[in-house]
């Protein structure tokens, strides 16, 4: 709701700046905006049907007047852009809600409704190009859509930017077609998956090409070198600096030879079960160096401060009324739980590896016992507490 708010607060924000804007031009300019356009052109209720036809359509814009006189004031044509995309977001909101209202009395089914969202993007960009023409819509949507790039700190060229920008949209463009062939019916669900997987495995080596394997790693780690997220998660082990710097080091390593390991990916050089198998092999290298800096200890509790459910277990311990130490043996015996039942595991599956006759139900069976009892032990020993923990999902019981 606030986000909402914030956004209908941005857009009004935005229509009164262009009004003031042209009222404070109209003594020295002679054009003048016409009227916004109307919000929505919303079909006779009567009308309605589960056809496409009876969606609520967005109305033709007429603001060609007002980004003119925007122009002829010294408004940038970005300002403008902005203003003409929130102008479409406005409407295309009302619009949203006015056949959500039609889908709730049933005079839409679903599958027009979906239809709908998914031509959100293709008729905003019809509309701009419109309005703004196709030279400035394009130095607009340029900029949105690699802004992505700019984040990360990738320096382009304007050739760079040009090729990328057109990689992009073709990439947008493959996806909307196959968004709207599985909508329509036309491919199933897993081939659309397989298509979509295959999409962005060509985006991804197109990408490469065009910028080599440093700043495709760049891109790739969102420009975050992970230092940041290695110091939260040191938060009250006491490392020392020289502890510190070895993480970095390593941190550091990991990054590069990570980085190398995903280009050889794209560039097809190795399989994708050569990738999990080498990636695996660099996280426990990693592992180990963090280890040498740590310590035994260190490390356990370093591992310990990135698990989620650790953290959920800290977040919810005080209302629960654990102690500090209380959380730190209830996450070992979860951690004890779970090792056995991965290594249970593993020993069926390295057996079937051999050639030998797994009976996965039977394999299957001996967890349940083994999480019952497991269950039932902590039930026992935590009392009323173990609800509270139950229904937190920080146990890793099935039952």
């Amino acid at each position: 709701m606030k986000l909402k708010l914030l956004l209908a607060l941005s857009i009004t924000l935005n229509i009164v700046t262009v009004s003031f804007l042209i009222a404070l031009n109209a003594s020295l300019k002679s054009p003048k905006a016409s009227s916004p356009p109307s919000v929505l052109e919303v079909s006779n209720p009567s009308e309605a049907s589960v056809r496409p036809e009876s969606l609520a359509k967005v109305a033709k814009s007429s603001a060609v007047n007002w980004v003119q006189a925007l122009r002829d004031s010294g408004i940038s044509d970005k300002i403008i852009a902005d203003v003409a995309a929130a102008n479409f977001e406005d409407r295309w909101q009302k619009l949203a809600e006015e056949n959500q209202k039609k889908f709730d009395s049933g005079e839409i089914d679903r599958a027009t409704l979906t239809r709908f969202d998914l031509e959100h993007d293709t008729e905003q960009e019809k509309e701009l190009r419109t309005e703004l023409s196709e030279d400035a819509y394009h130095r607009w949507d340029q900029t949105r859509v690699l802004a992505d790039f700019e984040r990360t700190g990738v320096q382009l060229s304007d050739d760079e930017s040009e090729l990328l920008y057109t990689l992009r949209k073709e990439l947008d463009r493959k996806r909307l077609d196959l968004d709207l062939a599985r909508h329509d019916g036309k491919v199933k669900d897993t081939d659309a998956a397989a298509q979509s997987e295959a999409m962005y495995a060509q985006y991804n080596q197109q990408l490469l090409k065009v910028l080599g394997r440093d700043r495709y790693a760049q891109t790739q780690s969102g420009g975050d070198t992970g230092v940041g997220e290695l110091k939260r998660n040191l938060q009250g082990i006491n490392a020392d600096d020289s502890q510190l710097a070895g993480m970095q080091t390593a941190l550091q390593s990991w990054n590069a030879q990570r980085s190398e390991l995903d280009a050889k990916l794209q560039e097809g050089s190795i399989t994708a079960d050569d990738y999990q198998k080498q990636l695996k092999t660099l996280e426990t290298q990693r592992d180990q160096e963090y280890q040498n800096a740590l310590g035994t200890n260190g490390f356990a509790a370093f591992q310990r401060n990135q698990d989620e459910r650790y953290q959920t277990l800290q977040r919810i311990g005080t209302d629960v009324g654990f102690s500090d130490n209380d959380i730190d043996n209830l996450y070992a015996s979860i951690q004890d739980y779970q090792n056995s039942v991965n290594d249970y595991r593993d020993r069926a599956q390295q057996l079937q590896d051999q050639g030998q006759t797994v009976d996965w139900a039977a394999v299957q069976k001996a967890l349940d016992d083994y999480s019952h009892q497991t269950e039932t032990a902590l039930r026992d020993q935590l009392g009323d507490k173990f609800d509270k923990l139950k229904r937190s999902n920080v146990l890793p019981f099935d039952r």
